[in-house]
């Protein structure tokens, strides 16, 4: 189990590395969005997107959290 826990650890952080950092990079990203599903938005996503509301503003915004939600389960572009 610990193997499993590692390689997966070691595999996040490779993914989190291949993230551009540059505005324009990160907005022509190529997203697979076949490995985008509810589980996903709702596990991992979501709380990430509250944690980082709260970051920023101090307090949790649901209705800011359920827009970032619906727009990533819309496979919606970054571009307004």
């Amino acid at each position: 189990m610990l193997l499993f826990t590692e390689e997966r650890r070691k595999r996040a952080q490779a993914i989190r590395d291949n993230i551009p950092t540059d505005k324009g990079l990160l907005f022509s990203y190529k997203i697979d969005w076949s490995a985008v599903d509810d589980t996903l938005i709702n596990t991992k996503i979501k709380p990430w997107v509250n944690k980082r509301i709260i970051e920023l503003l101090g307090v949790p915004e649901e209705d800011v959290v359920l827009f970032v939600c619906q727009k990533v389960a819309a496979k919606a572009s970054p571009a307004f």
